[in-house]
């Protein structure tokens, strides 16, 4: 994968006030060849050692897949209300207990996507939601089931609830089994399919347009279903800074580099390199920051 970086493709080297460029290319070879070994910040995204936290792109190339065939949750909370999440037989179980939400708190941030869950419900299928823009339990927006097999859009805004119909197609939804949701929305459009058919297309004008993660949500009846597997990835080619996210330091066991990285995603901010009788030399990269993986 391409070096995560703050810059415009160019490297600004300072060490005794005087100053060199260097390629990209230039830094990515170093960091490769000085075989730092680095914290588990880096090693998360090993897909081999841990798949339900590989992938932490957030564009169609290499978008954000999570199972859960390792017994790792994903790093799902709970949002709202009481719900009881752990993994069995390779799916997250989510116990529901009245009003619920909850959320991947991996997940990246963005404002406009594609959504795919595949989840096996457990009892019946009704009173629940599909949530996208998650901030917090009181800023997000969704598409809900109401029970009577209609589907709504949702709408938390600063605590305050919204809803309304949109025009779907019926599709009759039984305990016991899979199905394959899949949630596309972009600013003010949003689109529905279960098992590849599609239940709407449309605009709703009511949809917060905001940056935020995804989730789902339940109320009502006490209730149980699997998220077997999910699928997401940006549609703007990207995804803003989480505002929880800080500037760590990862730094080599000989202590001749220390990397300054983004703790809630390893982007590089810049290094620094040490040599014994020399000024230490800072390295940056973009004035643009990227926050996610190309």
């Amino acid at each position: 994968m391409g070096l995560p970086s703050s810059g415009k493709g160019r490297m600004e080297l300072k060490s005794n006030g005087k100053r060199a460029k260097f390629s990209v290319i230039l830094t990515a070879m170093l960091m490769l060849t000085l075989a730092v070994p680095w914290s588990s910040a880096f090693a998360a995204q090993d897909e081999e050692a841990n798949p339900a936290k590989a992938a932490v792109g957030a564009t169609p190339a290499n978008p954000y897949h999570v199972t859960f065939e390792d017994g790792n949750n994903g790093d799902w909370k709970a949002g709202d209300g009481t719900v009881t999440l752990n993994v069995k037989d390779g799916a997250l179980n989510v116990d529901n207990r009245g009003r619920t939400a909850i959320y991947d708190n991996q997940a990246p941030s963005v404002k406009n996507g594609y959504l795919s869950m595949k989840v096996r419900f457990e009892s019946e299928p009704k009173q629940f939601g599909i949530l996208f823009r998650y901030i917090d339990k009181n800023n997000y927006a969704g598409l809900i089931q109401d029970g009577q097999n209609n589907w709504l859009y949702y709408t938390m805004i600063n605590g305050q609830e919204g809803y309304g119909g949109i025009a779907t197609k019926p599709y009759n939804l039984a305990a016991g089994q899979t199905y394959h949701f899949e949630v596309t929305f972009d600013d003010g459009n949003a689109a529905l399919k279960i098992d590849g058919n599609e239940l709407f297309s449309g605009s709703i004008g009511a949809l917060p347009v905001q940056n935020g993660k995804i989730g789902m949500r339940s109320w009502f009846a006490n209730k149980s279903w699997n998220i077997e597997e999910v699928t997401y990835y940006g549609l703007d080619g990207g995804s803003e800074p989480n505002p929880d996210a800080e500037i760590i330091e990862l730094t080599s066991s000989s202590g001749a580099v220390s990397a300054f990285v983004d703790n809630t995603f390893p982007r590089v901010d810049h290094y620094v390199l040490r040599a014994e009788g020399e000024d230490d030399v800072e390295v940056y990269a973009q004035e643009d920051p990227g926050y996610s993986l190309r």
